[in-house]
């Protein structure tokens, strides 16, 4: 799936997931990488939606489960 811009499936894994915890940022960047978004596109969709900067979109993204585990062990 290539973005970007926001599309309504992506703001519902946001709003189905994400209750500002660590736990549930996580729950939704599984979910992403799930649809086949991408880890450029995800650290977007962070950025975003949490109304972040680059540098610190991309180490919560970086260091997440979702993107150092393989796909099939999400």
């Amino acid at each position: 799936m290539s973005l970007f811009h926001m599309t309504e499936e992506i703001r519902k894994v946001f709003k189905e997931h994400y209750i500002n915890t660590p736990e549930s940022l996580e729950e939704v960047l599984i979910a992403l990488r799930k649809m086949g978004i991408s880890q450029i596109e995800s650290i977007k969709i962070i950025m975003h939606e949490l109304d972040l900067k680059l540098q610190e979109a991309n180490e919560l993204v970086s260091g997440s489960k979702a993107w150092n585990s393989k796909l099939d062990e999400l």
